[in-house]
């Protein structure tokens, strides 16, 4: 990503359109992807603990922000469903 920034950040005109887009693509799929690795290293763990702990670290836990509602609709109810077994 540093890399790719760096060409997007010290282009002088010299890049073509198309190498210029392609560079700017590639830098939002890294962003995109070096966010989901940080939501799967916080959530998957979420998932091991019962309602309670895992609500608690959710909410104290800013960088799970971004997947707050995807958190409450989804991953709670997995995480209820697995307690009542």
């Amino acid at each position: 990503m540093e890399e790719d920034k760096n060409i997007l950040d010290n282009d002088k005109g010299e890049l073509s359109f198309n190498h210029r887009n392609s560079v700017l693509y590639r830098y939002g799929e890294k962003k995109i992807l070096s966010k989901l690795l940080l939501y799967c290293d916080k959530i998957i763990p979420l998932l091991e603990m019962d309602f309670k702990q895992a609500k608690k670290i959710v909410e104290k836990c800013r960088e799970l922000d971004d997947c707050s509602e995807y958190i409450k609709d989804s991953l709670y109810t997995l995480i209820k469903k697995e307690n009542t077994k």
